[in-house]
């Protein structure tokens, strides 16, 4: 248990420095799962407000380019860390 523990941490810790706060709390409920705190007991309602904006197709592109590159970038250093 200790070695998936800290996998998930490493994964937690990535996640949020990629700023992908949806990874990271998945890490964060793998955990808790994982140790017996969550029990899918209850519900939660959350609320998020989302602003939409327009942009150029490039625009999208361009930031769709960067996320990939960030992904595959940061995809290989965790596999980088699991694997050393």
């Amino acid at each position: 248990m200790d070695g998936l523990t800290t996998q998930l941490e490493a994964s937690r810790k990535l996640a949020m420095d990629v700023k992908q706060p949806a990874a990271a709390t998945g890490a964060v409920m793998a955990m808790a799962r994982l140790h017996g705190l969550d029990r899918g007991e209850g519900n939660v309602e959350v609320k998020v407000n989302q602003t939409q904006v327009k942009v150029s197709d490039l625009e999208v592109a361009r930031r769709l380019a960067f996320l990939l590159a960030k992904g595959a970038h940061a995809a290989d250093e965790l596999a980088g860390q699991l694997w050393t």
